[in-house]
């Protein structure tokens, strides 16, 4: 089967959670994609996950490991990229459980001259626990239960507003239009092949947690591209995890974020390039 969509799924050391992340793969109302779990270094073998995932239920999947050496996702991300086969390529964390249509919106929404962002209800660890396979395979995390939007008052659970699935419809139109917020963040989005060629892929000079999804809307928007919300359309749900270590390198990778937006800078020195094949010129 052709496909024209790549789906790139980050991981590192949560095979229970890419699992989850699989099974809702298998569910989505458009199956027309292939699947590049982008592993950032896992100790434990996601292998035979992945293998299960093809052979039982028809998901085209490809791996794609390197050493761990730490958080080193722009790298794991554009090694993913050069591996992909799609025109579009959808951007999803190995921690968020995708609505059934969460592909075919964002392929839906993706065309020349935007990139496509959206956000994500966060799951308390309660609400996380219960989550499973099984449940996902008959149809679950696909709308707000009773349970997540009680556990968003009195529990953990934030951003739940998130998870609220309009289509397209004009309450969609109002609730886009509402969203100011155009900030670009990895887990939920999606931008075409040819553009992320435009600006060399994701900015390896960017090691460590944070500023690495933003700094890459900066240089989308330097290209001419705007974001466009899929808010309320390609939804996913974020299971909780531990926080990891937001502040070392924080500030300095702040400062190179603002001065790449104010020098205009499309393309980044050290990025896409390092993981495609040299082309000789004549």
């Amino acid at each position: 089967m052709s496909v024209d969509t790549s789906v790139i799924v980050t991981t590192y050391n949560q095979p229970d959670y890419l699992n989850l992340v699989l099974a809702s793969l298998v569910m989505q109302s458009d199956r027309h994609f292939e699947v590049i779990v982008a592993d950032d270094g896992s100790q434990v073998d996601n292998r035979a996950i992945i293998d299960r995932y093809v052979s039982e239920f028809g998901l085209i999947i490809s791996h794609v490991w390197h050493e761990d050496c730490g958080f080193r996702k722009t790298v794991i991300l554009n090694k993913a990229i050069a591996q992909s086969k799609g025109t579009k390529i959808i951007f999803a964390d190995g921690d968020c459980i995708l609505h059934r249509h969460f592909i075919r919106e964002h392929k839906r929404c993706l065309v020349h001259g935007v990139y496509c962002i959206g956000r994500t209800p966060r799951l308390s660890r309660k609400i996380s626990a219960k989550v499973s396979e099984a449940g996902i395979l008959k149809g679950s995390c696909q709308r707000l239960t009773p349970a997540m939007l009680l556990d968003s008052v009195f529990g953990s659970t934030r951003k739940i507003e998130f998870g609220c699935y309009l289509g397209s419809g004009p309450f969609f139109s109002l609730a886009a239009r509402l969203k100011k917020n155009t900030t670009l963040w990895g887990g939920n989005c999606s931008v075409l092949r040819k553009d992320l060629l435009a600006v060399n892929g994701w900015n390896e000079d960017f090691i460590g947690w944070g500023q690495e999804d933003s700094e890459l809307g900066e240089r989308l928007q330097n290209l001419g591209l705007k974001p466009r919300q899929v808010v309320y359309r390609a939804i996913n749900f974020h299971l909780w995890h531990p926080k990891s270590d937001q502040m070392a390198g924080k500030h300095e990778r702040c400062a190179m974020k603002l001065e790449i937006k104010k020098q205009g800078i499309v393309s980044c020195f050290k990025g896409l390039n390092q993981h495609l094949p040299v082309t000789i010129e004549e």
